[in-house]
């Protein structure tokens, strides 16, 4: 059954949008796949504002938490160009 009221939010951080998800705030397979794909493009810009040539690395770090736990220093993680 389709909800009776239509919401449009803005997002401008990734984990706020990770958070739609898990809340099922999001629901079906289109909007939370359409809904994923911009976190991961919220979490490219926030690593490129971040860490600039090296967001790759940021964005590494954000995928295993290194962010969050304070282990990112952007001189340890190898990743492949």
């Amino acid at each position: 059954m389709l909800p009776l009221k239509q919401e449009w939010v803005r997002y401008s951080e990734a984990e706020a949008v990770v958070e739609t998800i898990r809340d099922m705030v999001v629901r079906g397979a289109p909007a939370i796949g359409i809904n994923a794909a911009y976190a991961v493009v919220l979490a490219a810009r926030q690593a490129w504002e971040s860490a600039g040539n090296r967001w790759q690395q940021a964005m590494y770090a954000l995928g295993t938490g290194e962010i969050s736990s304070g282990k990112a220093d952007g001189g340890s993680t190898d990743v492949d160009d």
